[in-house]
């Protein structure tokens, strides 16, 4: 046994070491032209009036109760033909709510929202389908992002 102040440690071959510093190097290079997706919400400024909102994208599981809202007011046959039956009653007010927050991220009430003039509604709908994938427009973005 050394009395020497050896690490235990075999001392590695540097032709290995330069290989595994040339696969790490190698391995970073194939992920540059990976798709990257945002890691935090994607945020709108919009004004109605003088007052200021947030519309913000929506989390996996806002986003799965909107589906099921949607699902659940869209009625169709057993061919999936949208029939006479389908209720849109505050169908935009809906997601507008679950996207829109005041500038310090306070939710802004259904009664307000639903209260706004069909062209704010409307815009503010659109804006949400469109950061939330929801519509063609939102979609071509995703897939040139």
């Amino acid at each position: 046994m050394s009395t020497t102040n050896e690490s235990s440690v075999p001392a590695s071959d540097p032709n290995e070491v330069a290989d595994v510093q040339k696969q790490e190097a190698a391995t970073a290079d194939e992920w540059d032209d990976a798709k990257e997706y945002a890691d935090t919400p994607a945020q709108l400024k919009r004004k109605v009036g003088k007052e200021k909102f947030l519309l913000c994208e929506l989390g996996g599981d806002d986003l799965a109760k909107w589906m099921k809202f949607v699902a659940t007011r869209v009625k169709g046959d057993a061919k999936g033909v949208k029939g006479k039956d389908s209720d849109f009653r505050d169908y935009h007010a809906n997601l507008i709510v679950m996207c829109i927050r005041t500038p310090d991220g306070s939710n802004v009430p259904f009664s307000k929202v639903k209260g706004w003039p069909s062209s704010t509604l409307n815009g503010m709908f659109e804006d949400c389908q469109t950061m939330n994938g929801l519509n063609d427009e939102g979609k071509e973005q995703a897939k040139k992002s």
